[in-house]
This record gives C-alpha cells, structure tokens and sequence, in this order.
C-alpha cells in the first residue's frame, strides 16, 4: 500500500454490548463484584457444550453497522480464532474473519471522510487478576458479545485518532447498544511513520481518548527518534509512565489457524432482520447536528448539544414544550452537559423519566425568571441524583423570586450605603456596579435576577 503522509494510523476498536445476556448462552452479561458467578458449560467452554446465537446481538451489531454507513453482509458466518493464552478456556475464539457482518464504512469528522474497512462480531475472553505473586483468572467476562470496527489506516495524528473515537463513541450512544456508565472501550493501535518505510508497530488493549492520544504520541516519538531500530511487533501501554513496552513479534492472520465454526451453521440475514433492527433508530447526530444550525445555533453549540443523544432528546422536549429555543441550548449546554463532564450526572440518570420531566420543569421556572441563576445551581444540585419535585422544592425552599418586592428601595438604601462604588461607577469603572448589586443580592437573599438589580441600579444613578 501507497501511503502519502508522514504519520499513517489504523485503529482496531472493540465496543462491548450492553445485552442481557452473553454472546452464546444464556448467562447474565453483567459485572459482578463475585469472580466466575456469571459462568456456564458453555462460556468455560467444556465438552460437549454448544454455543447457540443470541439474536439481541446480531440486532446490536446491524445497528451498529447501519450507523457507520458498513454494507450489511447477506450471512451470518463465524470462525474459530485459534491461540494459547490463560484467558482463553477453549485455547480459541468465536469471531467472525471470512465475511464480517459489515464492510466498507466511513466516519465523517471535521469534513473528513474516515474510511473503515469492516465491523464483525466476536466473544471476549475473560479478564487475568494480576496479585503481587501471582495471577488469577475470572472468567465472568468470558463469552460477552463484542463488535470489533476497523479502521482503514487513514488517520494521521493521535489527536485525530482520538476525534474519530470520541465522533465512534457519539454514534454508539446513539443507537444505545453501550452502557455509558459501565462500559469500556479498547482500541489495539496500529502506527506506521515514514522514516521506517511505514513498518508497522501495534499497541494493544489501550482504554480511555486520553491514555490513547497519550500512547500514540509516545509511539510516534519513538519511532522518529530512532527508525532504523524499529521492528514489527506488539507493544504494550504503561498508562502510568506514559510509555509502549515490547510484548511479542506481530503476528498474522494466518499464525491464528481460522477455521469456520462448525457448531453455528451459516444463516442469512434477510432484509426483514435488518429494517426489524433498525426500525427504532433514532435521527442520528449529523443530521440533528445540520437541523439545528438551520434554526440559527451556531455549529460548535449544536456539536456539544448533540454530543449526548439524551441531552439532545431533552433539549428538543424542552423546546417543543414551549421553552425558547436559544434560552434552552444555553441551559443545556452550560449547565447540564458540564455536570456529565464532571461525572455530577450520570448517563442512567438522563433515562430517568422523574428526571427528564422536573428538567423540563426547572427550565419552565427559569425561563419565566422565577428562579435565579443560584436557584438553578440549588435545585439541579439536589435533582442530580435525587427525585423530587421541583416547583414544591422551589416554593419550600424560599426560592421563587417574589413580585412584590420592593426593589428600588433596596437599591436606593445600598446606593446610599456605597459611595466609594458610585464614584467609581460615575468615574467609568462599570465593574464597580457589581459590589452594589452583591449588596443587594445579600439583603434580597437571592430572590432577584442579577439583570434585574444591575439594570435598576443604573436606572436610578441615570
């Protein structure tokens, strides 16, 4: 392959499936606090156990494929994946290789066309426990359903590698098969440079945008420093030292021994299965992303608004409620999605239907300027991992901005109170309202809009 940049990345990324239950049993797909609880015949891979295909997988993996603009492939194949390794117990791995179930997809970021070479479904292995002198094995994980998404290598820095996976994460949110919370998504890191004659170095198991920018850029260096030592193999991410480690020469497709499954027979996958699927997609962020520059937001508002498909389903509930369209996306944006950021919200919180309506009630108060910018902060607070009732929280609480308060006399007493500030006010120094108007905040306790005592101090100062 002909490559034209410096820097040449391919990333291979595995995005585990918040189904019930496992890949090929029964058994609960759930973290448990008890090591191998969540186990079976079949998931530690003993004689005569038979795998039998969970179709809330195959419904995820076509969603998945759909969303990243793959080619839906016309049967349903497995193979067998063959290598040594303690986490392994049937010493192989149910994955698909001849025919993935989506080929020849792309990902749009920053108008760039990212193209993606196929997304298939495998199991994962179980997961090693390392102690100080020795190394345990819990093999609940062994068995849960995976979609692996290729990459072309296309990418040519780790920042946009890490662009492309936080556009890759947007997209899965999307289509819910990912548990936001729990959930982990690796990536194995494929990098080339020029100066090595594009000899390629991979990086496995690296988890989290910041650990992955991180290992790229340590890889890259590398290799630029000294590109005649540099040799194809596998390397590991010390997150902590923020370096790659060698683990063993790179293997190929054929040191794995693919053999098809002999114990899942092909099967078709009928464009019936796929609309079935696909029936409950939602509109996805591209196109959420252009409906709303189209109604006057500016495109790096409507990136952030949408980057949460909960945030942006509540957003257009506001709006369709009444809720000015602008005012709604300020609220959102400043005050809901950095909560989430700050982990002050969790994912599962946004699906709580308590939630979403005393949201919707919080705006209706602040928009109608019966609430201040404190009480938002006070009630969103409490609403952020409690159920309560806004309106009777608001009114309990002392926070409604009562109408009968006399206003000018308060400012007129603080003016009074604040000679030194009007001098400086009179003076050109408008900053200097602002201790007049945190007097009268204090006497008012909160119950007066800023806006509001600013712009009657000014009215009575002329």
């Amino acid at each position: 392959m002909n490559f034209e940049t410096d820097i040449v990345i391919g990333l291979e990324i595995h995005v585990g499936l918040n189904t019930k239950s496992k890949l090929f049993c029964s058994c609960p797909n759930a973290k448990s606090d008890e090591p191998n609880v969540n186990v079976c015949p079949v998931c530690l891979g003993h004689p005569g156990s038979r795998p039998t295909m969970n179709k809330e997988v195959l419904f995820s993996a076509i969603k998945l494929a759909k969303a990243l603009n793959f080619s839906i492939a016309p049967r349903l194949i497995f193979s067998r994946k063959t290598y040594f390794y303690p986490d392994l117990v049937k010493n192989f791995q149910i994955t698909q290789f001849e025919e993935p179930i989506g080929s020849e997809g792309f990902i749009i970021i920053n108008d760039r066309k990212i193209g993606l070479e196929r997304v298939h479904i495998e199991e994962d292995p179980g997961a090693l426990i390392h102690k100080s002198d020795s190394v345990l094995m819990d093999y609940n994980r062994s068995g849960t359903p995976l979609c692996e998404i290729v990459t072309k290598p296309e990418l040519t820095s780790a920042k946009e590698a890490r662009e492309f996976i936080k556009k890759l994460l947007v997209l899965i949110d999307y289509i819910n098969i990912f548990d936001q919370d729990n959930g982990i998504v690796k990536a194995d890191l494929n990098i080339s440079i020029k100066e090595t004659n594009y000899r390629r170095v991979e990086i496995k198991g690296v988890s989290g945008l910041k650990d992955i920018e991180n290992a790229l850029n340590y890889e890259i260096s590398r290799q630029q420093e000294n590109p005649n030592e540099v040799v194809q193999e596998t390397r590991g991410y010390d997150s902590e030292n923020r370096i790659t480690f060698t683990q063993r020469s790179k293997e190929d497709a054929e040191d794995y021994g693919y053999i098809y499954e002999p114990d899942l027979v092909p099967r078709d996958i009928t464009e019936d299965m796929v609309s079935f699927a696909t029936s409950t997609m939602p509109v996805m962020v591209d196109e959420r992303i252009n409906n709303y520059v189209e109604k006057g937001m500016k495109y790096e508002d409507a990136q952030i608004i949408t980057s949460i498909k909960d945030v942006s389903d509540l957003f257009e509930r506001s709006v369709s409620l009444g809720i000015e369209f602008d005012f709604a996306m300020k609220f959102f944006k400043r005050d809901i999605i950095s909560r989430i950021n700050d982990k002050q919200i969790e994912y599962s919180r946004l699906k709580n239907e308590t939630f979403e309506k005393e949201i919707v009630a919080l705006l209706k108060l602040f928009s109608e300027r019966k609430i201040n910018n404190l009480s938002v902060k006070n009630i969103l607070d409490k609403l952020s991992t409690e159920d309560i009732d806004v309106v009777k929280y608001a009114n309990d609480n002392k926070l409604i901005i009562e109408t009968n308060i006399d206003l000018e006399s308060v400012c007129k007493e603080m003016i009074a109170k604040s000679e030194q500030a009007v001098l400086d006010y009179r003076s050109g120094k408008e900053n200097a309202l602002n201790f007049i108007v945190g007097q009268v905040m204090k006497v008012m306790k909160g119950a007066v809009m800023p806006d509001d005592v600013k712009n009657k101090i000014k009215e009575i100062l002329g």
